[in-house]
């Protein structure tokens, strides 16, 4: 973004630089031009930022960049035996996985290359417990939806069915059934409505426990909401329809002396 990248002239015996990413930049240094600006490394060394680059999320997808800082391995080595590097490749990565290796050794016949994988898995391995997470929160919540649906049907049935004298008194007074079944749809429906809002003012004071749980998608995803709200509300038109209709279709005086 800014200044130069490491090259030729950092060597062992020069003196230490580094690059730091924008959130560094947006932290240590506001409004400020941070080319030339030193820092200190820890020791008695200062390094000197020559370069500033994009942030990268290096501790996973769902946090925000932490500023880093980045030196040259020919001027800061702390001991480590291995590192990781990435080479960009078009077509099938894995197809050049025998070609990386062989490179790798022609520099260093003693090196030990390992773990060799796309990117793609390294990002899937990065949110892999988010994604349990997400998958077994999503089989409970499918399976709460689905005892939900059941539990509305058998409630407004049983409901329904509690009124078939009434239904049969109304079919004798002169009633169709089609105005027998609005009557019902209508006031179960009413019901329905009311548990349908009280439901969504719940949901909505609950859904901030899943914000640390979600990543790219909004606890108040709209179309999820229209979903499930549509699901529970056909269920219960369904619950409340269908045992209306078949009182309705009962003989008047065997609906009246139905206990």
């Amino acid at each position: 973004m800014r200044g130069r990248l490491f090259d030729d002239r950092d060597g062992p015996d020069s003196p230490p630089v580094a690059i730091v990413n924008q959130a560094l930049v947006d932290r240590d240094f506001p409004n400020v031009d941070p080319l030339g600006k030193r820092f200190h490394t820890g020791d008695t060394t200062f390094a000197t930022i020559v370069g500033v680059v994009s942030d990268m999320k290096n501790v996973g997808p769902e946090r925000p960049p932490h500023p880093q800082v980045y030196r040259s391995y020919r001027q800061f080595n702390p001991g480590a035996t291995s590192f990781p590097i990435i080479v960009r490749a078009r077509g099938a990565p894995a197809a050049l996985a025998n070609a990386v290796t062989a490179a790798v050794l022609s520099v260093d016949p003693a090196a030990a290359v390992s773990a060799v994988m796309p990117m793609r898995h390294v990002m899937e391995g990065s949110v892999a417990r988010p994604r349990f997470y997400l998958v077994l929160l999503g089989v409970f919540a499918g399976v709460a939806l689905i005892l939900a649906l059941a539990g509305l049907y058998g409630v407004m049935s049983y409901a329904v069915a509690q009124r078939t004298r009434e239904i049969g008194i109304r079919s004798a007074l002169g009633s169709t059934p089609s105005q027998v079944v609005n009557l019902v749809m209508r006031q179960g429906m009413g019901l329905v409505a009311t548990g349908t809002i009280v439901g969504l003012l719940g949901a909505f004071a609950l859904t901030r426990l899943l914000g640390s749980l979600l990543y790219g998608v909004s606890p108040l995803d709209i179309l999820t909401w229209l979903i499930v709200t549509a699901l529970l509300t056909c269920a219960a038109a369904a619950a409340t329809f269908l045992p209306a209709r078949r009182a309705s279709s009962v003989e008047p005086l065997v609906a009246i002396r139905t206990d």
